[in-house]
């Protein structure tokens, strides 16, 4: 039984990623790199350097099913990494919060030469490979990294890891807690945390061009932190995963988006060909993690916009 499930979840995953659309010109090339990394994490145990970008390398470690997914496909959010590395600019802020690998922030100091990138991750583990990524590219004076957690306050609060570093996350519970499963056991210790509201003045940031936030359900704690920022549309592109994992810290979709939609952002989600499709103001029913698009009302409609938005 177990055997048949892992074998069909094994083919699910791989026939995604031969669909993906950097793989479809390069299947039998990709499917030897597949077969290749999984010896590799089978038996040596090695990082390898992948091209990110024109501009950028990244080490994806072999523990790590995203930088897998960075080996296999390069983008392995296509239509979210085209839009960021094609609507950045030289003189842009991108802020990076939960950053584990750094390959948004590496993608967007690939294109901002002048501005900022700030990567923001509290998880040291994770933290160092970034700082590595950074250092492979020669980019300590491009990109600047952070660490502290994103959350409603600024403080202290428990802190999940144990697990692979792209699930590590914000606890739900008291610090100082440990969790046993079936699979691996997590510790909930304690991290610094800032808000997205004292981030930006700690950084003397006027404006933020595009922030990507990633923290595994934790988003509405973020913009619960952002109030000012959304309030005087600061952020002015904001991408941000929708996670079923909101529930462990007792919020809903509408909960999470409530802040963007009460200080006028418009929501987007990408179509089939990774063009951005305004959301209806009944929000669809959220069944697996995804990646919507907020825009603030300044921005909609800007020239720098319209080449993604479908239609």
């Amino acid at each position: 039984m177990n055997i048949g499930v892992n074998i069909r979840q094994h083919w699910r995953y791989l026939t995604k990623i031969l669909a993906h659309p950097l793989v479809k010109r390069r299947r039998l090339a990709t499917l030897l790199t597949v077969s290749w990394w999984k010896l590799n994490q089978w038996l040596f145990h090695l990082p390898v350097v992948v091209q990110l970008t024109p501009e950028a390398k990244i080490i994806c470690p072999p523990s790590s099913a995203y930088g897998s997914y960075i080996v296999y496909a390069h983008f392995p959010e296509f239509a979210e990494m085209q839009l960021a590395y094609h609507y950045l600019d030289t003189d842009d802020v991108f802020i990076d919060v939960g950053s584990y690998p750094g390959d948004f922030a590496l993608l967007a100091a690939s294109k901002i030469t002048r501005g900022k990138v700030i990567a923001v991750e509290p998880n040291p583990q994770s933290r160092q490979l970034i700082k590595d990524n950074i250092a492979l590219n020669g980019w300590q004076r491009r990109i600047k990294l952070v660490d502290q957690a994103v959350g409603q306050a600024v403080g202290r609060h428990g802190w999940v890891s144990g697990g692979p570093a792209e699930t590590n996350r914000l606890a739900a519970v008291a610090p100082t807690t440990t969790v046993a499963t079936t699979t691996t056991t997590t510790t909930s210790t304690a991290v610094e945390t800032t808000t997205v509201d004292a981030l930006l003045h700690a950084q003397k940031l006027s404006r933020v061009d595009f922030i990507k936030i990633d923290v595994e359900g934790a988003e509405g704690l973020v913009f619960a932190g952002a109030k000012q920022a959304l309030r005087y549309h600061r952020l002015k592109v904001v991408l941000f995963e929708v996670n079923l994992g909101m529930k462990r810290y007792g919020l809903t979709v509408d909960d999470t988006v409530g802040p963007l939609l009460g200080y006028r952002y418009r929501l987007y989600q990408f179509d089939a060909d990774g063009k951005l499709v305004q959301l209806p103001k009944k929000l669809p029913t959220v069944t697996t993690t995804t990646n919507w698009l907020a825009v603030s009302a300044d921005m909609v409609g800007h020239p720098r916009l319209k080449p993604f938005v479908a239609g």
